[in-house]
């Protein structure tokens, strides 16, 4: 009986998921002691997540023909990064959003205080298990790379940049530039992190994969914030304009949008041919990421 790819491919992201999630637990039950702290963290960790990052770790590992278990504490890792910039994304100070993937924010369940400690628990949090599973070799080379993806050239200009956007319309230029560091950062690292488990080659077509595939979602998250449904995204519509964001929905117009979203998922998956392994579940990540509902 021939196998249903889109069937195999749910059935590996529910293992990856549970695989990452399972990382996720025991590394907070064993090194966190505050009760209080480790509630806001599984709040924060396990709020319905699709682990995309992680997700994209484990395919690209697939596709460098390394075994998952190397590929795991990148994986813990960079989901603890993208769940701190979402628990400072959602403060008051930030994007002031009260809800995330249907439940109330960190800062509206255990306050604003413990939401600013939360995310940083989670910031550090992400080299420790980084320096847990990494060969002496591979250390101070991950930890160069997820420190650059999250910091002041990477994530949070991003998280600035996006700020000030909302007090002048941004150019579509100064846009890209916003995502490629806000959002594509991580999805860059993502691939990065594991390519760096083989050293001295070069990987070109995989780290364009990764720059292409983060505007991709970036597009995707603009289009949903107008078109999407709060019940099945888990948060209320329009929140961009709201804030005066500048997204790729204001500057191009929804149209525009769509077509400059299905171009850099042909560019994605352009590069993917381009890559000797097994880029089959890369490719279904990024159609996955284009058309998805939230």
């Amino acid at each position: 009986m021939e196998k249903d790819p889109a069937l195999e491919f749910e059935r590996w992201r529910e293992r990856k998921k549970i695989r990452v999630n399972e990382l996720l637990d025991r590394f907070i039950e064993a090194h966190c002691s505050s009760v209080i702290l480790k509630k806001a963290l599984r709040h924060a960790l396990f709020a319905g997540g699709k682990r995309i990052r992680p997700l994209i770790v484990y395919a690209t590992s697939e596709a460098l023909g390394i075994d998952a278990s190397q590929a795991d504490p990148v994986s813990a890792a960079i989901e603890m990064m993208h769940s701190y910039s979402l628990v400072h994304d959602d403060l008051p100070s930030m994007d002031d959003d009260d809800f995330r993937r249907g439940k109330p924010a960190v800062h509206k369940e255990f306050g604003e205080a413990a939401a600013v400690l939360t995310g940083d628990a989670l910031l550090t949090y992400s080299f420790e298990v980084l320096a847990d599973g990494a060969t002496d070799l591979a250390i101070p080379v991950w930890t160069k790379i997820l420190a650059k993806a999250g910091g002041a050239e990477g994530m949070i200009y991003g998280q600035l940049l996006d700020i000030e956007s909302s007090e002048s319309l941004l150019s579509l230029e100064e846009l890209e530039l916003m995502h490629r560091k806000k959002t594509g950062a991580l999805f860059s690292a993502s691939v990065e992190l594991v390519t760096a488990l083989r050293p001295g080659e070069s990987f070109p077509d995989l780290h364009l994969f990764a720059d292409h595939l983060g505007l991709c979602f970036q597009i995707k998250d603009d289009l949903l914030d107008v078109q999407g449904n709060p019940e099945v995204t888990g948060k209320p519509a329009g929140s961009d304009k709201k804030n005066n964001r500048s997204t790729f929905v204001s500057i191009l117009g929804e149209e525009e949008a769509e077509r400059r979203l299905e171009y850099e998922l042909e560019l994605s998956l352009g590069c993917l041919q381009k890559v000797e392994g097994e880029t089959t579940n890369l490719e279904n990540l990024a159609r996955l990421i284009a058309h998805r509902s939230h």
